[in-house]
């Protein structure tokens, strides 16, 4: 679990790093008319959706492994995207993920993971701190 906490949380930050920048404009327009979704589909939010089945699927109980593997190619196209980029262009696909239908629920899920993760962590942790005080070392 600790290994998944590590690789979501960069992914996250590199979700927003994947993608073209090419649909910004008409997110800006779509937001203001009050859709969060775009007319026309983006890298950069399948990414997310992307990100965003497999942090169900592991809330779900799927195990960090087989998490990794459903989802490896798309976690390697997604982060490809990325490499490259101007610091302007970064900003620009993050304005764009902000935009996308399933941002909402992605930080939601997200940061029911991270508790998830966090809790079993300081559990683990206690255990241990148990485990010395007991131990006839």
């Amino acid at each position: 679990m600790k290994k998944l906490f590590i690789v979501l949380s960069v992914v996250a930050l590199g979700f927003t790093s994947c993608g073209e920048a090419s649909g910004e404009a008409s997110g800006d327009k779509k937001k203001a008319e009050g859709s969060s979704q775009k007319a026309i589909p983006s890298v950069v939010c399948d990414c997310i959706d992307s990100r965003l089945n497999m942090m169900k699927d592991v809330m779900n109980g799927m195990s960090d492994e087989d998490a990794e593997l459903k989802y490896a190619e798309d976690k390697k196209t997604c982060m490809a995207m990325g490499e490259g980029k101007t610091p302007q262009e970064i900003d620009a696909l993050n304005k764009e993920a902000e935009d996308c239908a399933s941002m909402e629920e992605f930080k939601k899920i997200e940061k029911e993971l991270m508790e998830k993760m966090m809790s079993e962590e300081m559990m683990d942790q206690g255990l241990e701190a148990i485990e010395d005080r007991v131990s006839p070392e």
